[in-house]
């Protein structure tokens, strides 16, 4: 099992994202220390919104890191008309939250270069790709519904870090709040946080040096 370092969300509870990237530039870059500031910076985060991959993304292949996004989220859209196809993608309950918590000109911005960097297959992935990802050394980061994980309703994005699965379970380490270290779900209740609102959510987005 990949030991990999966890690092909990801040109590403001809008740095699940950051925290996940703490965790995958821990395990792969050990000798460097990065601080939520650090991260905030290299995320592009703005206090009161969740913070989108693109950034993120973009600053880890700065580093060297080799990026795989799979999804059929298409980023293209994002760059263009990004509140009519939130909606189209999530559906209303979903797709709102969504806009009410991203500041939309940046989200523009950043997919427009997003999509110029980092190589996208456009499928949903499967059980099989985590599982394949893995075993070729990548950390997987997902973004999941958290209600679900919780057995509760509604949806609130949220970014884990998978680093172990099974036929049957899933091992993640969970930012929070509240923080779980090595989390480990059944791989239905994985997949349908997972899949929410429905299969086409699903996303990987794997790193390793």
């Amino acid at each position: 099992m990949k030991k990999v370092p966890f690092y909990p969300n801040k109590k403001d509870d809008l740095h699940c994202y950051q925290a996940t990237l703490r965790m995958i530039l821990k395990y792969f870059l050990p000798e460097r220390t990065f601080t939520f500031a650090d991260l905030d910076d290299m995320t592009g985060f703005q206090k009161g919104y969740w913070t989108w991959p693109m950034r993120g993304a973009l600053s880890l292949r700065a580093l060297g890191f080799q990026v795989r996004d799979i999804e059929e989220f298409d980023y293209h859209r994002i760059a263009t008309d990004p509140e009519r196809y939130l909606i189209e993608y999530y559906g209303e309950q979903a797709g709102k939250e969504q806009i009410r918590f991203s500041d939309i000109p940046k989200c523009k911005r950043d997919a427009r270069e997003f999509v110029k960097q980092i190589p996208i297959e456009y499928r949903i992935p499967d059980y099989t790709d985590i599982q394949d990802l893995l075993t070729q050394g990548y950390l997987i980061k997902c973004l999941v519904n958290s209600k679900i994980l919780n057995r509760k309703k509604g949806y609130v994005g949220h970014f884990v870090v998978v680093f172990r699965c099974t036929d049957h379970s899933i091992y993640f380490h969970d930012p929070g709040i509240p923080p779980r270290k090595s989390r480990r779900v059944t791989k239905r209740v994985f997949e349908k946080a997972w899949g929410y609102p429905n299969e086409r959510a699903k996303n990987i987005m794997a790193f390793k040096i």
